[in-house]
């Protein structure tokens, strides 16, 4: 019997895939990088941030923040509700720096601890927002992430949980930035998914 060979058109929708909507790159110090209305919108109901690399050009250790609006970023929400876990390499062996985050009505989500001191130290993974365009239900926000932690030699930290808006919004803008400085340098993706 032969081998069957099959070919799907590359703008074929088969309802199921991820559909790259941007790629943004910083190459210098920039405050934030947004996403805006005309890249979320109704028609994924899922987004995935990937994030390749981001550093900080803070000086000193900083936390990486996502940001939701509801009015393409005139306003953020101050009402996220987050849980997530923060572990650094060898603190289970010496019982410090192992924390977990359970905080109400913050203006973001966590996702980078002790970010610093530009590249090569950078903060790296993946960010899903479920049901962000839907105005009846909570948008609900996963990460998975990593970031090296320069302070304290040879260690890096993982950072994973979820996060909500607490309002039944529609979330139309996506933010990233640090708490404290600028992004130095980045590069991230931002993908639908059918």
């Amino acid at each position: 019997m032969g081998a069957i060979t099959r070919r799907i058109a590359n703008n074929l929708t088969l309802g199921s895939g991820r559909v790259l909507l941007n790629t943004t790159t910083i190459t210098s110090d920039t405050a934030t990088l947004n996403f805006d209305n005309t890249l979320i919108t109704a028609t994924y109901g899922i987004y995935e941030v990937y994030i390749e690399y981001m550093s900080s050009a803070n000086g000193t250790a900083t936390d990486g923040h996502f940001q939701l609006s509801p009015d393409n970023g005139s306003n953020f929400s101050t009402s996220i509700d987050q849980m997530s876990h923060r572990e650094r390499q060898d603190d289970n062996s010496s019982g410090g720096n192992v924390f977990d985050i359970a905080s109400k009505d913050d203006q973001a989500v966590r996702i980078f601890s002790g970010t610093e001191d530009n590249l090569p130290n950078i903060g790296v993974g993946l960010i899903t927002v479920f049901n962000p365009m839907k105005s009846d239900s909570h948008t609900l926000v996963t990460h998975t992430t990593c970031n090296d932690v320069p302070g304290t030699a040879d260690n890096i930290r993982n950072h994973f949980g979820v996060g909500r808006d607490d309002n039944a919004q529609a979330i139309n803008y996506f933010r990233l930035k640090f708490a404290a400085g600028d992004i130095q340098k980045a590069q991230v993706k931002l993908y639908g998914v059918l």
